[in-house]
């Protein structure tokens, strides 16, 4: 992928630019959506670029609660590079999905605050339930496969 191209993607798929991700309601959607795991995105771009990204989703929702005790950059920064590390299967659908679910509540209260530790249990929260929902498809397809196979 080319310079120009991948900078005309991260504008496509960033959290200023919502409307990509209208389709994204549940884990099918965005295990389905075109976007790239944060593995490729690091790939193409660099790990800091990558960093930069997830930032850009934590201080989006940073700035949307109404809490007093708001993340600093630097903690902002060490959860981009936790969220990194230990999820980078996941897809900027994914990530546009967690994040739209924490604004809505699903993840529980704020108690006033925001911090690296809630988001990344959020992460893993939803982590599990997309490979229990990739595993299922899978077993599915198997199924599916056997049935037409001894037919």
């Amino acid at each position: 992928m080319t310079l120009a191209k991948i900078e005309n993607y991260l504008v496509k798929y960033s959290p200023k630019n919502l409307k990509v991700f209208t389709g994204i309601k549940c884990i099918k959607d965005a295990v389905g959506s075109e976007s790239v795991s944060l593995a490729v995105l690091k790939k193409q771009t660099s790990e800091e670029s990558t960093i930069e990204y997830i930032i850009l989703w934590i201080s989006r929702l940073n700035k949307f609660l109404n809490i007093s005790r708001k993340m600093t950059f630097e903690q902002m920064q060490k959860t981009a590079q936790y969220i990194l590390q230990d999820y980078y299967y996941l897809k900027q659908s994914d990530l546009y999905l967690v994040f739209s679910q924490a604004e809505k509540g699903r993840y529980g209260e704020f108690y006033d605050c925001l911090d690296g530790a809630k988001i990344l249990i959020w992460f893993e929260k939803y982590a599990n339930e997309r490979a229990d929902y990739v595993y299922d498809e899978g077993l599915k397809l198997h199924e599916k496969q056997k049935k037409e196979h001894i037919l």
